[in-house]
């Protein structure tokens, strides 16, 4: 038995290497069972504006780990960040707020919360760039299709 618990570890460590998800993302994956792509383009997310920012609500119905991303085009297959990411099927919110000091000419720094986990994120968009805001699943990090797109004009965050 101690056998196999070193070795699904081992697996565990070097498939997270492989792939950058983190060590909690393939723990949960291993104890729930899942991974790969079940239910790919099954999940729904919307990017709204807010007051500061934006939020963003990823509906995940698909099975096994899976990503929000958000890319540029230029970037891997896990795009420019994956500001959220679970196992379970249910509802996400990330709220993100613009990060005073994060900010420059060619960039807008966002400062990113979920209310169910202490764990935060950022977003960063470069001046005059769309990123497209997409569901990435499994660990072979296939993707959904664009849901939304971003742009960050220098005066205003203009989504689509």
């Amino acid at each position: 038995m101690k056998t196999i618990v070193k070795t699904t570890l081992a697996m565990a460590v070097a498939t997270a290497l492989f792939t950058g998800c983190t060590g909690e993302d393939m723990v949960s994956s291993i104890k729930s069972g899942t991974g790969g792509g079940a239910g790919v383009g099954s999940d729904n997310i919307t990017v709204s504006k807010t007051g500061e920012g934006f939020m963003v609500t990823w509906t995940k119905k698909s099975s096994g780990y899976s990503e929000v991303i958000y890319t540029d085009g230029t970037k891997g297959a896990r795009g420019n960040g994956y500001p959220i990411t679970d196992n379970a099927t249910g509802t996400y919110f990330l709220n993100c707020t613009e990060r005073a000091g994060h900010s420059t000419d060619s960039y807008v720094g966002y400062h990113c919360t979920r209310p169910d986990l202490t764990l935060e994120s950022s977003v960063r968009l470069k001046k005059g760039t769309q990123y497209q805001w997409l569901v990435s699943y499994g660990s072979d990090h296939t993707h959904g299709e664009v849901e939304a797109t971003m742009e960050y004009s220098g005066d205003m965050l203009i989504i689509d």
